[in-house]
């Protein structure tokens, strides 16, 4: 697999361990902050919407296959969360591979501001008591994948099967009536109450 440095101090993906699926990255830079306005109201009000770490690298994949970025295990002992859960690195994309990353103790945060620079700035204030990744830090790991595609048919019907169309949580009311199934004492008043243990 191809990998170009578009930065001087970008480093090349590598695994901790042999055994391991991921290969980390690193961050070149403190962090951007992105904000965006959120009203007028006696001037603009301004919330943060992440804040985006630099790679300084360009990957190509190889042919039939894509990169997936996801978080490191250590992100919990920040205050971030990957904003996007798993990004997808497409075969022919050849840009800049970067993280962005939500800071849940900001998200209802608003601050009075003239422009864009000086809202980022005051955020900036904000979040520097917080466990934020800076320059030189493993902000999380490539997983290589091998690309599937399928011919998508459409139809008018679909196969039938036990489950149908049972969506969330649907297993765990079915786990239920089985329970009431099997222990007749579960249900109390003539079954319009039902306790579970």
């Amino acid at each position: 697999m191809k990998v170009k440095k578009l930065h001087k101090d970008a480093i090349i993906p590598q695994r901790a361990h042999d055994d391991d699926a991921g290969y980390d990255i690193t961050a070149i830079d403190d962090g951007n902050i992105k904000v965006v306005p959120t009203g007028d109201n006696d001037g603009i009000t301004w919330r943060m919407l992440y804040i985006e770490y630099k790679t300084g690298l360009a990957i190509e994949p190889p042919v039939g296959y894509h990169i997936e970025l996801v978080a490191r295990s250590s992100v919990s002992k920040t205050d971030l969360i990957l904003a996007n859960c798993v990004a997808v690195g497409d075969q022919g994309y050849r840009g800049e591979y970067r993280f962005r990353f939500k800071c849940p103790a900001e998200t209802h945060r608003t601050v009075w501001a003239k422009n864009e620079e000086e809202a980022s700035e005051t955020f900036k204030k904000y979040i520097s008591g917080a466990k934020i990744y800076k320059a030189g830090d493993k902000i999380g790991q490539m997983l290589i994948r091998k690309t599937e595609v399928m011919e998508i048919q459409e139809v008018a019907e679909l196969s039938d099967t036990i489950r149908g169309e049972g969506g969330f949580g649907s297993t765990d009311v079915k786990d239920q009536l089985n329970a009431i199934a099997n222990n007749p004492d579960l249900i109390l008043d003539g079954g319009s109450r039902i306790k579970f243990e």
